[in-house]
């Protein structure tokens, strides 16, 4: 993937790709955000371009989250960036006509 920033709400994101990706626990992970140093980091060493877009879209909806303070459970955060990223595959008209208004 090329994206290397993302502004979510008013705060600009630096995007990095690793190859290693653990958590807490040593747990494989997809993708991560760290709101204090402003940085997503997304697990780019063996996953399809169609999951990193995925997983991006989850770190997003998590920063949207954190900038909102909805304090969102996992399980919503996925959910609904699950939705958010069909509706985008599935209608490419109105994500183009969205672009338009820029």
């Amino acid at each position: 993937m090329k994206i290397k920033k993302i502004k979510i709400i008013s705060s600009i994101y630096d995007v990095k790709y690793v190859k290693k990706l653990v958590g807490e626990r040593n747990n494989k992970l997809l993708g991560h955000i760290d709101w204090d140093l402003k940085l997503i980091e997304i697990n780019n060493s063996k996953y399809p371009i169609h999951t990193q877009l995925k997983t991006m879209m989850h770190e997003i909806v998590h920063g949207i989250n954190k900038e909102n303070n909805f304090f969102m459970p996992e399980k919503k955060v996925e959910l609904l960036s699950n939705g958010i990223f069909a509706l985008m595959l599935d209608n490419k008209e109105f994500i183009r006509e969205i672009l338009k208004l820029k």
